[in-house]
């Protein structure tokens, strides 16, 4: 191939947390392409990103575990092992690089592990025919240590071998290449000296005065980016670094500072010598992975027994609070239950009172309702006499219009004498003074009567005051007040009929006044008959014997004394109707007491049975 048409590649070699990505992304300032696929920052771990491609990545994650290795096993990677194990990953690596450098002339590529397997890589590089070049990145291995204590807690020691392995692999398999060592820490103090060593020794044009390259020093390069500074001497300090590795750190710097170029033979010696002491140290180091594995699976042992201890004892903490919990509810619900038990045994005596109370109810409900029948009885009978009473009414009425009749004939009779109508006036004023008589008895009877509704009303408010003391019982028995109103609906009907009886009464009272104002009328056409009674005079004679002979006879006299009778028996009936709607009226009194008692026993029974029915 042509080296005008020669595609290039710069690999970053060297240890983890040596610089390597600083170093990678100032590449870019020498025009080399890093590729599209690149790994993306981690806050904590690399903030600025870490420069390398993932697909390589993966690719070399791939290859250290078909060596039966991982990125940070202790044991060195044998050249050899890379050449008969790793023949298949050959083409995928060919053509992954030959896809990366498709698109760019130069092609810049970093993994520290990659300083592992550069004989399989490098391989890949001669198929290619590519134009390599090498940046060693060199950083103090306490500080390297210091790093990777803080991100992935690994002990010095392990980390001070996996440096050797690193930075030693890089140097022996990079001899006669173009290649060149760089400080981390003399990058970070001067980038423009060591870009510029960088550019001079891979034959990179360079302009320390472009943007490019003061965006990268300005704004890539912070003081940040180093956490810790150590002198190269201080490694003589540290008993735990082996001879070796200060041997091998003294070099690097050397070749850093360009005090030694990097291949002359005193630099090729240093390496041969402790290429030499790091393969006697091979067993150690396959035991001290061995042993590193097993402490590892120790480890995540304890991390798994640690891990269920605390979920354990978190569950017993869980446990424990319930516990707490179910036991501060079983106190809370046993005063609960003593509570209730107290107000059981109020609610007992309560009951047994009620009990006794319903007893006692219970036997002055059936005095009560014996007393009941026994009016009922009387209502019955009453009720038959008003029916009586009614047909004789109708029969005096019948009787009061005969009498009607046969005083009309009377008051033809007085017409054809004087001496008859004064004998009417005299039974007229005697009729006027039974019927004032009958008047006072009537008048007395209903003073009577008011006096009994008065005495009845106080009677009706004492029995209201002891029904506002017996308030209660009777809020407790409303519920029976539905039972006994239908009986209440017929004793309303049964006193309506007795008002419509005693509406009858009245108006045969008025059928009574009504003669009354048929006599007074029969007084004044009278009076003014007494032009004919003059005219009468002049047969005189034959009046008086007709007179005479009317006085004598007996029929008008029984007539007459017949009236009289049916008047008094009228009155009298009169006077039983009253006395009867009195008694009536003290019956229906008496039931609504009954009744008032029944609903308050009923309703005690009622509150009885719930009262039973909450307690079970």
């Amino acid at each position: 191939m042509n080296q005008n048409t020669q595609k290039r590649i710069v690999v970053v070699l060297g240890m983890h947390r040596s610089g390597t990505s600083a170093i990678t992304r100032g590449l870019q300032v020498l025009g080399v392409n890093l590729g599209e696929n690149l790994m993306p920052a981690i806050a904590g771990n690399n903030d600025k990103g870490f420069w390398e491609d993932v697909d390589i990545n993966a690719l070399n994650d791939e290859l250290l575990a078909a060596l039966g290795h991982s990125w940070h096993s202790l044991d060195p990677v044998i050249p050899a092992e890379c050449h008969m194990k790793l023949v298949d990953f050959k083409l995928r690596a060919v053509q992954l690089l030959r896809q990366k450098l498709a698109s760019a002339d130069t092609f810049g590529v970093k993994d520290p592990r990659i300083s592992r397997l550069l004989p399989f890589w490098q391989q890949v590089f001669d198929h290619l025919q590519l134009c390599v070049s090498y940046v060693i990145a060199c950083r103090n291995p306490l500080s390297v240590a210091g790093s990777l204590a803080k991100r992935n807690s690994f002990d010095p020691q392990k980390t001070f071998y996996l440096w050797m392995e690193h930075q030693l692999s890089s140097l022996v398999h990079t001899k006669g290449e173009r290649r060149v060592v760089v400080n981390y820490d003399s990058l970070l103090d001067d980038p423009l000296e060591q870009f510029t060593r960088i550019a001079k020794q891979l034959e990179f044009e360079f302009d320390g005065t472009s943007d490019a390259f003061e965006g990268y020093r300005s704004n890539f390069l912070e003081g940040s980016l180093r956490h810790t500074r150590f002198e190269p001497d201080d490694v003589l300090l540290d008993k735990a670094i082996p001879t070796p590795l200060v041997d091998l750190y003294r070099l690097l710097v050397a070749l850093a500072s360009d005090r030694l170029p990097a291949d002359s033979d005193e630099a090729n010696g240093a390496v041969d010598r402790c290429a030499h002491l790091w393969s006697a140290m091979a067993p150690t180091l396959a035991y001290l992975r061995v042993s590193e594995e097993k402490i590892g699976n120790l480890r995540q042992l304890i991390s798994d027994r640690d891990n269920l201890v605390a979920a354990k004892t978190h569950d017993l903490l869980v446990t424990q609070r319930q516990v707490s919990e179910m036991a501060q509810a079983v106190a809370q619900r046993d005063e609960e239950i003593a509570a209730l038990c107290h107000l059981r045994s109020e609610q007992e005596g309560l009951v047994a009172q009620f009990r006794r109370d319903a007893l006692m109810r219970e036997e002055q409900s059936a005095n009560l309702s014996s007393q009941v029948a026994v009016q009922e009885q009387q209502l019955v009978a009453r009720s038959e006499k008003i029916v009586q009473l009614d047909t004789r009414v109708e029969t005096l009425a019948e009787n009061l219009e005969r009498r009607v009749e046969e005083v009309r004939l009377l008051r033809d009779a007085f017409e054809r004498g004087e001496e008859q109508r004064a004998l009417l006036n005299e039974e007229v004023g005697q009729w006027e003074v039974q019927v004032t008589r009958l008047k006072s008895e009537i008048e007395l009877r209903e003073n009577q009567v008011f006096s009994l509704t008065l005495e009845l009303r106080k009677a009706q408010e004492e029995f209201a005051g002891q029904n506002k003391q017996n308030a209660m019982l009777t809020r407790l028995l409303s519920k029976q007040m539905s039972a006994i109103r239908s009986y209440k609906v017929q004793v309303a009907a049964l006193n309506r009929s007795m008002h419509a009886q005693a509406e009858q009464s009245a108006a045969l009272c008025q059928d009574a006044s009504g003669q009354e104002e048929q006599i007074a009328a029969l007084r004044l056409r009278i009076g003014s008959d007494a032009a004919e009674i003059e005219a009468l005079k002049k047969s005189l004679t034959e009046w008086e014997r007709q007179s005479i002979a009317f006085a004598r006879n007996p029929a008008r006299d029984r007539d007459v004394e017949a009236l009289k009778q049916a008047t008094a028996v009228f009155q009298s009936e009169i006077a039983i109707l009253r006395e009867d709607l009195r008694a009536r009226d003290d019956q229906i009194a008496a039931l609504s007491n009954l009744h008032t008692a029944i609903d308050g026993i009923a309703d005690v029974l009622n509150f009885e049975q719930k009262h039973n029915g909450f307690i079970q």
